[in-house]
């Protein structure tokens, strides 16, 4: 099946020829784009790429893992590897699926920020269309927040003012402006449908570059 097919990667990331037509204006962005696009921007060289090593931006699959993993010695297990005591700011993109498996699903985006300030991390959360992610949000902030350090304490989940979409498709791609504005030090509030397409048009480019 050529579609299942890998046609993109980047570092650990893979990308299917039906992955990448989500990317065209219309389409629900699934969780390979979105994790595609998160460790691009995480390890990309500059001006692409973050290059902060203090910042990381979580996987959606391994996001939806630590919302359903409850054996505390695995969940530890498995968010060892992310050094999670090294890093100022967290950015966790959560969907609404309830599966627990690591496949996709789901039909709406959010964005978690766990930012540390001193000895406290402040839990703020992004929506471009309401607030239906906020339960599995104030989950994933209470476990990942605890592997941040124990002597820090976590605030509650704020909801912060986040631009907003035009259409019932563009979550995702908020969520991945939320993301890159919050890393850079921009305000997620003044992200906005043109962007949106701007930031399709942009990783259509960038997948196109990277594939040949």
């Amino acid at each position: 099946n050529r579609s299942a097919m890998a046609v993109v990667s980047w570092k650990t990331a893979r990308m299917t020829r039906e992955d990448v037509q989500l990317l065209e204006p219309g389409y629900w962005l699934n969780d390979a784009v979105i994790g595609f696009w998160s460790e691009y921007l995480s390890s990309a060289p500059a001006p692409d790429g973050l290059e902060r090593s203090d910042i990381l931006i979580i996987d959606p699959a391994a996001a939806n893992w630590i919302i359903s993993e409850e054996d505390a010695e695995d969940l530890q297990d498995g968010l060892d590897p992310l050094e999670l005591p090294g890093k100022s700011l967290v950015l966790v993109p959560v969907s609404d699926r309830q599966d627990k498996g690591m496949s996709g699903g789901g039909t709406h985006w959010s964005l978690l920020a766990l930012q540390r300030s001193g000895k406290e991390i402040q839990a703020s959360y992004y929506d471009s269309m309401g607030a239906g992610n906020l339960h599995q949000s104030r989950q994933i902030a209470k476990k990942i927040g605890a592997a941040m350090g124990a002597d820090c304490s976590l605030g509650p989940v704020r909801q912060c003012e986040a631009g907003k979409q035009d259409n019932s498709c563009d979550c995702g791609v908020f969520a991945l402006l939320f993301a890159e504005a919050l890393a850079r030090g921009t305000d997620p509030s003044a992200a906005n449908p043109a962007q949106a397409s701007a930031l399709r048009k942009r990783m259509k480019e960038t997948v196109s570059k990277l594939a040949k």
